[in-house]
């Protein structure tokens, strides 16, 4: 029944009938409005797949983190273990945290990242280095950039 007062008035008989051209007003915004909507949230999806591809190579496929707090404590048996089980082709050590760098009246926040030797074989961000090389230094002598 309501579809039939809808209808009556976009085919009023009188072609300069306010509510008439109301009407035909709204339904083309409501159908430009609905078509941009889809072509920017598609645009949107095309660009969340190459931000993805983007940073995939500076995080791993999987991450292991504790359920509260924010480190985790794992022995040397531990550790063995974690490299005897079958599909771990190599793990890395990794800890992150967020820091303020400060330079005389500067300051930023930073992220603090500190990787083990084995961080090289988990991700691919060697291939990223145009100049310079890829390394971390040991324990007693840390590479500084």
């Amino acid at each position: 029944m309501y579809s039939l007062f809808a209808w009556r008035y976009f085919k009023a008989k009188k072609s300069t009938n306010a509510i008439n051209i109301i009407s035909w007003i709204c339904i083309v915004a409501m159908v430009v409005g609905t078509a941009a909507l889809i072509l920017v949230l598609s645009v949107f999806n095309g660009f969340e797949g190459l931000v993805k591809s983007l940073y995939a190579s500076f995080y791993t496929d999987l991450k292991i983190s504790p359920a509260s707090g924010k480190t985790l404590s794992l022995s040397a048996e531990q550790l063995q273990q974690l490299r005897q089980v079958k599909g771990i082709r190599s793990f890395a050590l990794v800890v992150e945290e967020k820091a303020i760098l400060q330079n005389g009246d500067n300051q930023a926040i930073v992220h603090l990242k500190g990787v083990d030797n084995n961080y090289e074989t988990t991700t691919t961000v060697n291939r990223h280095i145009y100049s310079g090389k890829f390394g971390i230094g040991n324990e007693q002598q840390p590479m500084l950039y």
